[in-house]
């Protein structure tokens, strides 16, 4: 039946269930939230499920009353991207709001998505409140999640370090289901110190310089010159584990 509503059938048919040996983006993106949503240091963010990610993935499965089998189906994907431990509270409601007061820092205020601006991303975490998660007919409709300190903290590191910028997207926009984006790890920049990054010139290399040296991971900053699957000439992309 057609009803426009991501319940449980439509779910199990979005999601992709991922066991230890597999090797993917969706393993990365359990990894991700492992790591750096409840706080499984130990897990490393390599897209391979090996013996470390096995037993994050039980450990977490036990301490929700999940069953304990290790492997991320339905219920466990469910239960790792709407009840993140590590929420808008603290240092993350901090960092949000000197985000907010930070003249460098320009939040666009649209999506192209449903969900919510790069602004009220931020407004949200300022006020304790998880992010609502841009939804583009994939498994994150509906979804929330809680933006990162590691991510909110980059961002203060550049403008801080004397740039200025516009960010076009955090947690909304169209990307892969699986993308660092939706789980509150990435940004977008679309105009980096007054020149737009709308076709590829030197301020993409400046960007994604600025970027790494604020901590964002190199393998997942991409932008018009270092960019793998061939969609970031029109803005630079930063990811932080």
């Amino acid at each position: 039946m057609v009803d426009g509503i991501v319940g449980g059938n439509t779910w199990e048919k979005l999601i992709a269930t991922v066991q230890q040996g597999d090797s993917n983006t969706a393993v990365r993106a359990v990894q991700d939230q492992l790591r750096n949503g409840y706080g499984y240091g130990s897990v490393t963010i390599d897209g391979v499920f090996g013996s470390g990610t096995n037993s994050a993935v039980r450990d977490f499965q036990s301490k929700r009353g999940l069953g304990v089998d290790g492997v991320v189906g339905l219920n466990t994907w469910h239960s790792l991207v709407t009840g993140s431990s590590t929420g808008g509270t603290g240092t993350t409601a901090s960092l949000a709001n000197q985000i907010l007061n930070n003249t460098r820092i320009t939040l666009g205020t649209s999506s192209s998505t449903s969900g919510g601006s790069p602004r009220q991303y931020i407004v949200d975490t300022a006020n304790g409140l998880p992010a609502k998660r841009g939804c583009a007919s994939n498994a994150n409709c509906g979804l929330t999640v809680y933006l990162k300190r590691s991510m909110l903290q980059g961002m203060l590191n550049m403008a801080n370090a004397g740039n200025r910028f516009y960010i076009t997207s955090v947690a909304g926009g169209v990307h892969s289901t699986y993308s660092d984006h939706y789980a509150g790890l990435a940004l977008d920049i679309g105009i980096w110190n007054g020149t737009s990054l709308s076709t590829p010139n030197s301020a993409h290399t400046a960007a994604r310089n600025a970027c790494i040296a604020a901590g964002s991971d190199p393998s997942q900053t991409f932008n018009a010159y270092n960019d793998a699957s061939g969609g970031h000439n029109n803005h630079v992309h930063c990811a932080w584990n």
